[in-house]
């Protein structure tokens, strides 16, 4: 398959795996211990560039964007069940919107085949790059005595990659803490600063910023503008929204982005399970008949 986003080194195809049942199982139990980047590690091992086998530390470097569409692939192939059901909650009433297959024989889950993928012509084509030319809304570094020390008006942040994502899903500090998980994989992959200065700083300017002002150098002042480098991240891969919802209540009509985690879930406990009844061993259904 066409990667979405490129690898950094300029590998643009790969070729799947069918994972062995003993990697769905690895990877169910790093998902339930919210290892999920680690899981799909495990579920992605035997893909190939052309005849060759990627090694871990290979796959590793693969844009979280590419892994994204890697992984669903993988599991369209394994399981029959190719749509998403879920709950959608209406921004405006707060009333649940539920996407599944009904008894009477509507459906309305959202069709695996539908979702569009997006891809990138090179992997410098993925960077975020972000410039503010509004002065209130740049990032004013501290100042030292009575001096301004450095304005920031221009980001370069690097493609995440699914070493980034498990890198930050072992750091203990950062579970369950969404903006401080964002914060973390955005300073990682800072790679330009660009901006007015007046103190003078040794080697790469970047890294002495980074060193010295740490996360303050994405301090920014408006929070739109993190919310748009966020975007920038997720603009190729799964172009993963829903089609537009109706609220039934109060009429509102709005998309909001596809929710996986129902698919991926019981995609892996369908095929663990099956896996176990092959081995002779009763799954939750045996242990109900």
């Amino acid at each position: 398959m066409k990667l979405p986003v490129p690898t950094k080194a300029g590998l643009k195809k790969v070729s799947l795996p069918r994972p062995k049942t003993s990697r769905y199982l690895e990877c169910f139990r790093l998902c339930q211990q919210g290892k999920v980047s680690a899981g799909l590690l495990e579920l992605l091992v035997g893909t190939k560039a052309g005849d060759r086998k990627l090694d871990k530390s290979e796959l590793r470097l693969i844009p979280h964007a590419s892994i994204e569409v890697m992984v669903l692939q993988v599991l369209k192939n394994a399981v029959t069940e190719q749509k998403l059901s879920g709950v959608y909650t209406c921004p405006e009433c707060n009333t649940p919107h539920v996407l599944r297959n009904e008894k009477d024989g509507e459906d309305n889950r959202i069709d695996l085949s539908e979702i569009d993928i997006l891809y990138a012509d090179s992997y410098d084509d993925a960077k975020v790059i972000l410039d503010i030319e509004k002065k209130s809304d740049q990032v004013l570094l501290p100042f030292k005595q009575n001096e301004e020390a450095g304005r920031i008006s221009g980001w370069t942040f690097d493609v995440f990659t699914l070493a980034d994502h498990i890198a930050v899903e072992n750091d203990q500090s950062l579970r369950d803490d969404p903006f401080r998980i964002t914060a973390r994989l955005l300073f990682m992959n800072l790679e330009n600063l660009r901006g007015d200065y007046t103190e003078s700083h040794p080697g790469t300017l970047t890294d002495a910023m980074k060193n010295r002002y740490k996360h303050e150098v994405m301090d920014f002042p408006n929070i739109r503008h993190r919310f748009d480098v966020m975007e920038g991240a997720k603009r190729y891969g799964l172009d993963a929204w829903t089609p537009e919802l109706y609220c039934g209540n109060c009429a509102y009509v709005w998309r909001e982005p596809i929710d996986f985690t129902n698919f991926f879930v019981s995609a892996l406990r369908s095929i663990s399970e099956g896996t176990a009844r092959l081995n002779g061993h009763p799954t939750r259904a045996d242990a109900k008949a």
